[in-house]
């Protein structure tokens, strides 16, 4: 299992969650809303902002922030979250986690129950703000009981460890985990496929492990499809072999620039399974993991890349490294 801390990486900049977006409402409907906005309606004042707030231009969605504070200063609940979630993640405002969790505080009297989960882990993580840590816990334990499978997930895997004070009891992490898993919660499923393949709970299931990587790499999640990849290619953890079905899912995760993805392919260029043997390919695309692992999670990049090298000249080398420092590293990466 990752460290607690690493299990969570989204969760300070989710604004986003629940959004709803006009980003392929028709022009007619845009332009209404946002006559609306302008005109004083708070309920359209937050839809103009999620708007903004989902594109990709980063001016655009910084602008979001000021009709957010417009909504939040008529009261709108929404608006507060989103407010409080700009000034977290500095979206348009100075980053100032004391307003953010103000701002979050506020947001909470509609009683949102993935809000309460949200709010809970951020007071968790925020180490700089003593004696908080009461106060995260049991607003993780208020979203369980309200519901929100994303607070079962967060205090499940805590169970596993005993974090943050929390009795240490993997039996009760495991029901937790998969009540929410069962609800659809495809950070929950991750959890369960990570858990099954570690010895938490004793022997490790690796065929479990998999049957929940897969149930949430079929939602989209990014890091499940590139560990299944890594999986089914390597044969890891004692997980039985696929190296076709890897490369399938390596390829999807790497189409949203993942870099658990294009290890899993580099991987299997380097290795020849799932993919005909190619040093070039295999040292692009763990370059490319490489560039797009920010957290350093993959501690063996480098020695993979090491034992493709010695297959290539100069020449192909600094083409190849041209061609990945053209990739964008994600937003905030130095």
């Amino acid at each position: 299992m990752r460290p607690i801390r690493k299990m969570f990486p989204g969760l300070l900049l989710s604004a986003a969650l629940g959004v709803t977006t006009l980003a392929h409402a028709a022009d007619t409907d845009l332009a209404a809303t946002q006559k609306r906005a302008e005109a004083g309606d708070a309920h359209a004042q937050v839809a103009w902002g999620n708007h903004l707030f989902s594109s990709k231009d980063r001016k655009l969605r910084d602008s979001s922030t000021e009709w957010f504070r417009k909504a939040a200063m008529q009261g709108d609940h929404d608006a507060e979250w989103m407010l409080g979630s700009a000034y977290m993640a500095g979206y348009g405002v100075q980053r100032d986690g004391k307003a953010g969790l103000d701002w979050m505080r506020r947001s909470l009297a509609d009683g949102t129950p993935d809000h309460m989960a949200i709010f809970g882990i951020t007071l968790l993580t925020m180490n700089a703000i003593a004696g908080d840590q009461n106060d995260g816990v049991e607003w993780l334990n208020r979203s369980v009981t309200a519901g929100s499978a994303q607070g079962m997930n967060i205090m499940g895997v805590f169970h596993l460890s005993g974090a943050f004070g929390v009795s240490k009891d993997p039996t009760e992490g495991e029901r937790l985990m998969l009540k929410a898993a069962g609800m659809g919660n495809a950070d929950a499923q991750a959890s369960l496929g990570a858990l099954y393949l570690s010895d938490l709970l004793g022997a490790p299931k690796p065929a479990e492990g998999v049957r929940w990587l897969e149930t949430a790499a079929n939602q989209g999640n990014a890091d499940s499809q590139g560990t299944l990849a890594y999986l089914l290619i390597t044969g890891d953890k004692g997980v039985t072999k696929d190296p076709a079905r890897g490369v399938t899912w390596a390829e999807k995760a790497a189409a949203k620039n993942n870099a658990r993805g294009y290890y899993a392919l580099g991987l299997a260029y380097l290795s020849g399974n799932g993919e005909q043997r190619d040093p070039a390919q295999a040292w692009f695309n763990l370059g490319v993991a490489e560039r797009l692992d920010t957290k350093h999670q993959l501690t063996k990049v480098a020695d993979h890349m090491s034992e493709a090298a010695t297959q290539l000249n100069a020449g192909d080398l600094e083409r190849l490294r041209a061609r990945i420092e053209k990739i964008p590293k994600p937003e905030g990466a130095s």
